[in-house]
């Protein structure tokens, strides 16, 4: 293994020789070149004055010949310069010029980790429209792994593609791997803030749309009976969560629908929403009815939990038509999906125990209710059979009272009725008597009475005997009919008429006809 190069570095110029890669011997008290990094750039510290053409790599033109000394040197040299040379050169000159590390922005496209520890990158930079405008390998050593887990635990992210990164990193350039970057720090706070704005725009594009509080307005489920649960297969908080919601279907006590999504990777955000969606259509088109969508995963990292703070999933999730619960397994930790939800728990067995508490607390509330019930209804029995009881015996005494009175009545109603018979016996004894005596009168009453009528009559056909009145100087005038004239208004001049007079018949004609004055008229 080669040895590293001791500089001689004043102190003045420590930070300049740090910043081309120059490391510092604590114990020799001297700065120096690891191995990997070409002694070019440190040419003006190198001891006894060596100049850079020292250590800088020379190219031979194609037209010059070795030295007579050197093997071979009756041959015919090979023209140009081999490509590792070239890139031996490349390499030493991007060392001299850009041998510092540098803070970069990038954006990752893949992850890889190798057998040995070491973690690869494709990192990739876009321009203003959008398009791919640099591209290049990076690489965290072994010795470096610990600040990929000090991002993911700084950040809840893991490095995975679409994460933007902002890294410290020095530029490389192997004969045969080509360029690329070695990463030597992560700067956590960077991606916080890109995983912030992303959250921001994905709140905002849920209100734009009228989404955003639309599952979180909803009413907190009281009670189930049907749940549809999503979650990863086999993970070990649906594991936590089924050994008590498993309990509560064995009873017949809530129903529960298994759906499995990957809740990690790059097809999370597919793979959830998807679920989501199923489960939305068949409430939407009545295939089912749910009372709950439960979201649990539970087993995962930490960093696992960004890939859930997705646009896809969080709309899925607002426009679920039930109450969504969400227990992803972390107690710290809050996704956006917990912000959106109607209700947010920290792990999928507290979950179940909510589910169960539930169900459990409304059987207990049900089971005082019926025992309240039966003492109430043990009550109105009581009391409606002492109030049947004291009725009974107030009618059975107004009964015995009733009957008392009745016979008083009925006695005092015989005597009355009895005295009352006597009465009308003597009453209808005296009218028969007086009906009696006034037979015996009758007879001569009525004779005397039918006298005076016939006399009454005899006088009255006397008065109006048809010759005494025309005996008086009446006449009855009767036309050429033969008929009595009652009216002047039934002659006509030069009728002949008629006069009946009490000793013969006068024949004569009307000559004028004179009515009598209005006052003078009688019927």
């Amino acid at each position: 293994m080669a040895s590293p190069t001791y500089l001689n570095v004043p102190f003045a110029e420590k930070d300049a020789a740090k910043a081309l890669g120059a490391r510092f011997d604590g114990s020799r008290k001297s700065w120096f070149v690891p191995p990997e990094i070409d002694a070019a750039a440190f040419s003006r510290w190198l001891p006894g004055g060596s100049s850079a053409a020292a250590v800088a790599p020379s190219f031979a033109r194609h037209d010059e010949r070795p030295a007579s000394d050197a093997p071979g040197a009756d041959q015919e040299p090979a023209p140009g310069v081999s490509l590792s040379d070239l890139l031996d050169a490349v390499s030493g000159t991007v060392r001299a010029a850009h041998g510092a590390p540098v803070w970069v922005r990038a954006e990752v496209t893949a992850v890889s980790e190798a057998r040995g520890g070491h973690t690869y990158l494709e990192l990739v930079d876009y321009g203003a429209d959008g398009r791919e405008a640099a591209k290049a390998r990076a690489s965290v050593w072994r010795s470096r792994a610990g600040i990929i887990s000090a991002f993911a635990k700084a950040t809840g992210q893991a490095i995975a593609a679409g994460v933007k990164l902002l890294v410290h990193a020095r530029v490389e350039i192997h004969p045969r791997f080509g360029l690329s970057l070695s990463i030597e720090d992560i700067d956590p706070r960077f991606t916080l803030g890109d995983m912030e704005a992303k959250l921001a725009a994905i709140r905002a594009s849920l209100k734009a749309e009228g989404l955003l509080e639309a599952n979180r307005s909803q009413v907190a489920p009281q009670d189930f009976l049907r749940v549809a649960v999503i979650a990863p297969g086999g993970a070990a908080g649906l594991g936590d969560f089924r050994t008590q919601a498993d309990q509560l279907a064995a009873h017949g006590l809530c129903q529960f629908t298994y759906l499995d999504a990957q809740f990690q990777g790059d097809q999370a955000s597919v793979s959830v929403s998807a679920a989501l969606e199923q489960v939305r259509t068949a409430l939407t088109t009545g295939r089912a009815k749910l009372d709950a969508v439960v979201l649990i995963r539970g087993g995962g990292d930490k960093a696992g939990l960004y890939a859930l703070n997705d646009y896809a999933i969080a709309r899925a999730l607002c426009r679920m038509p039930v109450p969504v619960i969400v227990g992803i397994g972390h107690e710290r930790d809050v996704t956006l999906l917990d912000e959106l939800a109607c209700v947010r728990l920290p792990t999928p067995s507290m979950v179940a125990s909510h589910i169960a508490g539930c169900i459990i607390g409304n059987a207990r509330e049900a089971r005082q209710a019926a025992l309240l019930l039966e003492r109430l209804a043990r009550g109105q029995v009581v009391a409606a059979q002492a109030a049947a009881e004291k009725a009974v015996t107030a009618l059975r005494q107004t009964a015995v009272g009733h009957a008392h009175t009745a016979r008083i009545v009925i006695d005092q109603s015989r005597s009355a009725l009895r005295e009352q018979a006597l009465r009308h016996a003597a009453g209808a004894r005296e009218a028969v008597n007086a009906e009696q005596a006034a037979l015996r009168t009758l007879p001569a009453q009525l004779l005397e009475r039918a006298r005076a009528d016939a006399k009454g009559h005899m006088q009255t056909l006397f008065a109006y005997n048809p010759h005494r009145i025309l005996g008086q100087g009446y006449a009855i005038a009767r036309g050429e009919d033969g008929r009595v004239v009652r009216s002047a208004t039934a002659v006509r001049s030069d009728q002949p008429l008629a006069l009946r007079v009490t000793d013969g018949v006068i024949h004569a004609r009307v000559e004028r006809i004179e009515p009598l004055e209005e006052e003078c008229h009688h019927d």
